[in-house]
């Protein structure tokens, strides 16, 4: 995991018990890797926050108290199949619940992510999860760019129920996997991706606007995996037309005159 400019590349995945299944790391093909495996540049930290049976009003029950103790960024709302349980007339409360936790983490200065309520085939389940669906589009929309859309595993789901056990709700070991990958590709998509330059400054390799010992610590490692990373934004410092170790030369001269 790296945390070269600190904590910020850092996700907390809260949810039910299809997190907890999910979301841990699982030598080797966690989320964290998985956004590894397509872009050698980033390796995330992740939290698994999953506790089994758990419902939307206990995450706003215990949203605050989590987030007190988690310095990361990026924090994931996956409840809504308990909630749908069986109850198809619950959606308000779920819609208040879901709304008070994303405005408690981004009053906390956090980054939200709501993802769909998986699909299912569970009768006393998967009717419901469209009608509490809506409510996450609802939220989507509302709160346009402040929160993350995390995927749409109601459409996954119900385009693979191979995924899914027998009891119709709860993943495969297949399943978890594939939800796994699918969260980092869309998370690499809709964050990763999106990330750009905001400086042209020589030397401010992170684009901070600043040239410090983090900027020599990302050219080092573009130096290390050469031919593997792509080359990063003002690391050409004397404007040869490549970045190499005389450009590293230049950087360490700079921070240490």
């Amino acid at each position: 995991h790296d945390v070269s400019q600190g904590v910020s590349d850092s996700w907390l995945f809260l949810g039910d018990s299809i997190t907890a299944g999910g979301m841990n790391n699982c030598f080797g093909t966690g989320f964290a890797t998985y956004v590894n495996r397509i872009d050698e540049t980033y390796f995330p930290i992740q939290e698994n926050g999953g506790i089994g049976g758990i419902t939307s009003t206990d995450g706003a029950e215990n949203i605050d108290r989590w987030l007190s103790t988690y310095p990361g960024q990026y924090v994931s709302i996956a409840y809504g199949t308990n909630d749908c349980w069986g109850n198809p007339n619950n959606t308000e409360k779920y819609y208040t619940n879901t709304k008070y936790m994303i405005d408690t983490i981004l009053a906390a200065g956090k980054t939200p992510v709501l993802p769909k309520i998986p699909g299912s085939t569970n009768p006393d389940v998967g009717p419901n999860v469209p009608l509490y669906n809506a409510k996450v589009e609802q939220l989507w929309e509302e709160y346009g760019d402040k929160l993350i859309q995390g995927p749409d595993f109601q459409s996954i789901m119900e385009e693979h129920p191979e995924y899914l056990s027998s009891d119709g709700v709860h993943p495969e070991s297949n399943g978890y996997d594939a939800m796994r990958q699918i969260w980092a590709q869309t998370m690499y998509e809709r964050v990763y991706s999106k990330e750009t330059p905001v400086s042209d400054l020589p030397g401010d390799v992170n684009g901070d606007g600043s040239v410090s010992l983090t900027d020599a610590v990302m050219l080092q490692k573009y130096l290390v995996n050469l031919g593997k990373l792509t080359a990063p934004q003002n690391a050409d410092l004397n404007a040869d037309g490549a970045a190499d170790i005389y450009d590293m030369a230049f950087l360490k001269a700079k921070l240490f005159k």
